[in-house]
């Protein structure tokens, strides 16, 4: 199954790029795992 992770194309940074990518995935992985949080950046710990 594929997930879009861009919601639409921009110019930026790979360290932004991959930043933003992870935050979505982690943020999608934790939906299906079934926790709910503030989705804020850097609101949270990084933990699976």
């Amino acid at each position: 199954m594929t997930r879009k992770i861009f919601d639409s194309y921009q110019k930026e940074t790979s360290l932004t790029t991959m930043s933003i990518a992870l935050d979505k995935l982690v943020t999608e992985i934790r939906k299906d795992l079934g926790y709910l949080y503030d989705e804020t950046i850097g609101s949270y710990p990084l933990v699976i």
